[in-house]
């Protein structure tokens, strides 16, 4: 499944401020995903988050248990 881009909205740009986060929710709930993809995107450049997605992705890779 693709996900299928509007082009006509624009270059979306992220400013990681609590407004932005506030309407970013907000816009989700109602099924608008413009600045929560542009976040995501902003958000794997960064080292410690790409680094999180790797190990996340590794750890999927095989069967694990959870011991008490």
């Amino acid at each position: 499944m693709a996900l299928v881009v509007n082009k006509s909205i624009g270059t979306p740009a992220v400013r990681f401020t609590p407004d932005f986060y506030k309407r970013a929710y907000r816009e989700l709930r109602d099924g608008v995903y413009r600045d929560v993809i542009e976040m995501i995107r902003r958000a794997e450049t960064d080292s410690h988050v790409a680094g999180c997605l790797v190990g996340r992705k590794a750890g999927f890779q095989r069967n694990f248990a959870i011991m008490p």
